[in-house]
């Protein structure tokens, strides 16, 4: 594959394009140099001019070889080894060259870093969100209902169109969210539920709507791209010099709250609708922007949450304990 004149650190845009790019890189130009040493071991005693032009194209290949050559830090055997170990684990081997591509469109200044969202949030002022829903309101936007259920349940934009069911609970001033998890296996839905008691803008005025709803709304099929635009034109109206807000800082915002509430690592997975505990360490755990006044309680999901991260704690506990008594008996 010819990446149109371009390297591979050029042509990607993440890491995973790049090793991939890569790849294709290092066996365009190992199979041109497979042949050629084929045709100059044909030519050289017939045709010495020729020769020496294909000697030149093996320079060249060579040289654009080099650009992706190995790392020397890691030997082709060592890697083979270590990747047939990971799979006879039953990991999934990671790339060699993790850092790699980071350093490099970074050093190059070839790309920008990526545009992280829980950073973004992290930055954005107090009250961020009942600024947004404040001008969403004032605007008498056509979204506001789908705002608010974002701010007030962190749920995926996508979810919107799954379906979110929204009712008041039986306990006074608390609304309950049953919604249908975006990340789907097969054919199964995981449906997550959870109350939650709040002081926000948002969560009065879907409360109020609730009340005038006889205590139900159900939110399907929304236009959950243009929620998400409407969302990002709206934040640029709080003039905050930086890149417009994404629904997904919502989401983030509400893993703050959830961190906030001391919930455990298997309950706040449930809340945000992950199969494993793993993914958290791409959420926000900032509690700037949670004064206290969200509750949350009656979490449930209908499919288990794998609890990998924790069980890796517990191992690596574990460990240490018995390397610690080891020592111990010795002394």
């Amino acid at each position: 594959m010819v990446l149109k004149s371009q390297t591979p650190i050029q042509a990607a845009t993440s890491k995973g394009t790049y090793y991939t790019y890569r790849a294709s890189w290092v066996g365009y130009h190992v199979n041109h140099i497979r042949e050629m040493l084929f045709i100059l071991n044909d030519i050289k005693k017939r045709d010495y001019a020729r020769w020496e032009n294909e000697v030149e194209s093996l320079r060249y290949f060579i040289g654009q070889l080099n650009i992706c050559k190995p790392d020397p830090k890691r030997e082709q055997r060592q890697l083979a080894i270590e990747y047939h170990e990971e799979l006879k684990a039953g990991r999934t081997p990671k790339f060699p060259y993790t850092n790699e591509w980071l350093e490099k469109v970074r050093n190059e200044k070839i790309i920008k870093d990526s545009n992280s969202k829980r950073e973004l949030t992290e930055n954005l002022p107090d009250d961020w969100r009942d600024d947004i829903f404040q001008i969403a309101y004032d605007k008498n936007s056509k979204h506001i209902l789908a705002i608010a259920v974002m701010i007030c349940s962190g749920c995926r934009p996508k979810e919107l169109e799954n379906g979110v069911n929204v009712k008041l609970a039986e306990e006074a001033g608390v609304i309950e969210f049953s919604i249908s998890c975006a990340k789907r296996k097969g054919e199964a839905v995981e449906i997550r539920q959870f109350s939650i008691n709040d002081t926000s803008l948002a969560f009065r005025y879907l409360y109020s709507q609730l009340l005038f709803n006889q205590g139900e709304l159900q939110l399907r099929d929304i236009k959950y791209k243009a929620a998400s635009t409407e969302v990002g034109r709206l934040s640029q109206l709080l003039n905050l010099e930086i890149e417009p807000v994404s629904p997904y800082c919502f989401r983030h915002a509400f893993s703050g709250d959830l961190h906030a509430a001391e919930l455990n690592r298997e309950q706040i997975a449930k809340c945000l609708g992950h199969g494993t505990d793993e993914t958290q360490i791409y959420y926000s755990q900032s509690t700037k922007h949670s004064s206290g006044r969200f509750r949350i309680g009656e979490i449930q999901s209908t499919e288990p949450v794998k609890m990998k991260t924790s069980i890796r704690i517990n191992k690596l506990r574990q460990q240490m304990q018995e390397s610690a008594t080891g020592i111990i008996s010795i002394k």
